[in-house]
């Protein structure tokens, strides 16, 4: 490999890792939005609740090709450490 290609290898790692993070915490965000939708029906429906706001579903925002130069960076970093540090 020469070094264009480590770099585009490193870039399309810092991709994938990116986009898993923002995958998971967007996940996260839907099972917490279910849980809360589902209290608040519940809640609704044993007429404890009085409140006609229905929880909003907020995903975090999409990573940016800074994001993902950013964690490339990071990675090429780590990897061109020398042993010796």
């Amino acid at each position: 490999m020469n070094a264009y290609e480590i770099r585009l290898s490193v870039l399309n790692m810092a991709k994938e890792l990116v986009k898993d993070q923002h995958n998971d915490k967007a996940e996260e965000a839907r099972e917490n939005h279910s849980i809360q939708r589902d209290a608040y029906f519940n809640a609704i429906r044993d007429d404890k609740s009085k409140s006609t706001d229905i929880p909003q579903l907020s995903l975090p925002v999409f990573p940016s090709s800074d994001d993902v130069v950013k964690k490339a960076e990071e990675l090429y970093t780590f990897v061109s450490k020398d042993k010796g540090e």
